[in-house]
């Protein structure tokens, strides 16, 4: 069903403690350039889009950060709070269509369609969260 489907990296998310500090280090060591900082009070966190030429990496601090994973798979803050790399992003040309075809698959997912524009599921066999994201 996704034949049509056009995917693309867009972005890993690293989890930090501390948002600025994370943000001067980023930008004075490999000279990225930062966004705006939004704040995801749903999500229990703050977040960044620091980029360098064609790429670009998300900065993730919650209010809560963590050293362990959540106890339950359906817990999208408590996985967020895990400090350390923890999803890769996929781009979309057409997320909504990726969300039913996934779901058709029996891809398993962690919340739902948010925004009209993200949505989490996850690689059950290796535990990796990924993020699909209408491109932009």
């Amino acid at each position: 069903m996704n034949e049509n489907l056009q995917y693309r990296l867009a972005h890993p998310g690293i989890t930090v403690r501390n948002l600025e500090e994370s943000m001067n280090w980023y930008e004075t060591n490999f000279g990225f350039i930062r966004g705006e900082v939004k704040d995801r009070p749903k999500l229990g966190l703050r977040l960044v889009h620091m980029k360098l030429d064609e790429s670009e990496i998300e900065l993730v601090c919650p209010y809560s950060p963590s050293e362990r994973k959540p106890d339950s798979a359906e817990d999208l803050a408590g996985l967020l709070g895990v400090i350390g790399l923890n999803h890769i992003a996929l781009s979309v040309d057409d997320v909504s269509r990726s969300y039913n075809a996934l779901k058709e698959k029996g891809v398993e997912f962690v919340g739902e369609l948010m925004e009209s524009r993200f949505f989490f599921c996850r690689d059950s066999a290796n535990d990796v969260l990924i993020e699909i994201r209408q491109r932009k």
